[in-house]
């Protein structure tokens, strides 16, 4: 049977037709390679979209021209010379390519080219994530810069007030110390004062429970005194020496500034100012220290006692020593 060759240019157009029907997208094809980019071209995206789809183009056409001619070659060594069964040098047909078959070379083209196109376009959707990604990211870090340049006054500015807060915190930090030191300071003074004033008060209450007695003793010496023992001792105008050192040591813790014995019976004797209301009213911390001073002359006396009075002079004198000593000791 002899089967009519397909032209060169049919051959090109099936194959175009198979492989941009299957195997290319209408926009791959929207172009051509005799396109001319201009330098000045403002959408440089759009330059490099158009660059892709004539290079596509080109691969498309040069894809289809590879399969025209190995379909033509392929029927040219399907005739050849050889030898036929009477051992005749014959021509005879080894195989013959039929259209059929040109469609099917083209179908496994066509497959090979979907199985590298969506391979490719795994790879071009992988790297556009990663370009948009790497946009986000330089978006974000000139987005930041600028943040920063405008917070660099501030900045500056804090970053100053801060290192003015430290330096001020030092200053006031060895000012503290400083105070703290002279806190402890006194805090230890203190407790040398709160234990001195701890001593003075127990030596006071010793003191106290030494002269309670004491003033209790002069008391009641004090209640003991009648009037009439007082006018008794008056009426002395030369009076025995234990008499008259007693009432001279009571004029002198009464304020009296003369001690003797004319004014002592002065003393003694005035209806204004009654001689025992004077002891009575008495209170000892209103006394002057001078007339203290001014006793001890009397106290360091070993006559001035009261068992010396008592015996030398009377029960009045007695009651009234007892109550000078009282009254020196209680102060």
């Amino acid at each position: 049977m002899w089967i009519e060759e397909w032209p060169r240019d049919a051959l090109l157009t099936l194959a175009a037709t198979q492989l941009v029907q299957h195997a290319y997208t209408s926009d791959d094809l929207r172009t051509n390679s005799n396109h001319n980019f201009e330098e000045n071209d403002e959408d440089i995206s759009k330059q490099i979209a158009l660059a892709l789809r004539a290079s596509r183009l080109q691969h498309l056409q040069g894809i289809c021209r590879l399969c025209a001619r190995l379909h033509y070659a392929a029927q040219i060594v399907s005739s050849t010379t050889g030898n036929d069964a009477a051992g005749n040098n014959n021509v005879v047909a080894v195989s013959t390519i039929t259209s059929g078959k040109y469609v099917q070379c083209l179908l496994m083209a066509q497959q090979m080219l979907i199985a590298v196109r969506e391979k490719l376009l795994a790879h071009r959707n992988k790297m556009q994530l990663g370009v948009a990604n790497m946009v986000r990211t330089l978006e974000q870090v000139a987005a930041m810069e600028v943040e920063v340049r405008r917070m660099e006054p501030l900045i500056a500015q804090k970053t100053k007030s801060i290192l003015e807060l430290t330096e001020d915190v030092k200053i006031k930090s060895a000012e503290a110390k400083v105070v703290a030191e002279q806190v402890e300071e006194k805090r230890w003074e203190a407790k040398d004062q709160e234990s001195a004033a701890k001593a003075i008060q127990s030596e006071a209450q010793r003191e106290m429970d030494t002269a309670l007695p004491e003033w209790r003793k002069a008391v009641n010496a004090l209640a003991a005194l009648r009037k009439q023992d007082i006018d008794e001792i008056k009426k002395y105008s030369q009076p025995p020496t234990a008499v008259q050192t007693t009432i001279e040591a009571v004029l002198v813790i009464l304020g009296e500034k003369k001690t003797d014995w004319a004014t002592a019976r002065i003393t003694l004797g005035d209806p204004k100012n009654p001689f025992i209301d004077r002891l009575l009213s008495l209170k000892v911390t209103d006394m002057e220290a001078v007339h203290i001073d001014r006793v001890q002359k009397y106290i360091h006396n070993e006559d001035f006692t009261p068992q010396v009075v008592g015996t030398s002079g009377s029960e009045a004198c007695k009651s009234l020593c007892i109550w000078v000593r009282a009254v020196e000791h209680y102060y």
